[in-house]
């Protein structure tokens, strides 16, 4: 067996250059390496072919944005039936890949904030409206009090 030192290599220029069979002789290598280090044992080029082609396709998959149909099957889980809580996921996505990459967990985050801090202004001023309210109610009472006094 010839050794893996006096394998001839491609130089990066060629593999950059995208050179005629310079993938072959590289696949051809790492074939040669891994056949010496199993000894042989059947099916472990086929394992790595399999295991090389669902990675390809997965990044196949989030490189693509997903159709609506696609999404729609991805976010409606098990009922087809896309609810509230779904449509909001769909939402998010941004690049349509059925993933939640940094970016859009981000942009969640940021708008849970503020819709907590728009809450907030709502509930201090529901609590400004109802103190004016009793501040107009108690105003009224303390009036008629004294207009029922004063015609006595």
């Amino acid at each position: 067996m010839p050794s893996p030192a006096h394998t001839p290599m491609a130089t990066p220029a060629e593999i950059s250059a995208g050179a005629d069979g310079v993938i072959d002789e590289i696949t051809a290598g790492a074939a040669r390496v891994i056949d010496e280090i199993t000894d042989g044992a059947a099916g472990v080029m086929d394992e790595i072919n399999a295991g090389v082609d669902g990675v390809t396709d997965e990044i196949k998959h989030l490189n693509r944005g997903l159709t609506k149909a696609e999404l729609n099957n991805i976010y409606a889980g098990a009922d087809g039936v896309m609810d509230e809580v779904e449509e909001i996921m769909m939402k998010y996505d941004a690049d349509q890949s059925g993933c939640f990459s940094v970016a859009e967990v981000k942009a969640i985050i940021q708008d849970l904030e503020n819709h907590r801090k728009q809450a907030k202004h709502m509930f201090r001023a529901l609590l400004l409206t109802i103190v004016l309210a009793l501040i107009v109610l108690g105003t009224l009472f303390v009036m008629m009090f004294l207009s029922n006094e004063a015609a006595k």
